[in-house]
């Protein structure tokens, strides 16, 4: 079991290299979309979602495990933005390899709550990714 501290350095060092790699817009896009996730996900509700999601942006579990991003014993809003920011940012590569672009902030909100449903989002689904891309073409992040 990985303790804080080393999930703690190793998502810093992740961070780290994602925020050498991305340029300025880049970066103001991945903070407003986490912003936006925020203001989705359960109202900003830290605590675990009903299927055990964690944090403000409801991180599911098997995601983390996806981007072997540990779990630490206390959740706070810094590890949650920062494993936010490599979900997202693998999941838009992962996108970029298949369709030679980066998605659209629609895009990027299906990716994020059902990514399996990126071609034929159902209604609930084609809504939550409109509410996501409506809130970061806001012009100030709260």
């Amino acid at each position: 079991m990985t303790t804080f501290s080393t999930a703690k350095t190793c998502i810093g060092c992740t961070v780290l290299i994602l925020t050498l790699c991305l340029s300025a817009s880049a970066q103001s896009s991945m903070e407003r979309q986490i912003w936006a996730l925020k203001q989705l996900e359960n109202g900003s509700n830290r605590h675990c979602g009903p299927s055990g999601e964690l944090g403000e942006t409801q991180i599911m579990p098997y995601r983390l495990r996806e981007c072997k991003i540990p779990i630490p014993a206390k959740i706070n809003a810094k590890w949650v933005s920062d494993a936010t920011a490599v979900i997202l940012v693998r999941s838009c590569a992962h996108f970029d390899r298949i369709h030679h672009r980066w998605p659209t902030d629609y895009e990027t909100g299906l990716l994020w709550h059902c990514p399996g449903a990126i071609r034929h989002p159902n209604r609930e689904q084609a809504d939550f990714a409109q509410k996501f891309a409506n809130l970061c073409q806001r012009k100030e992040i709260k």
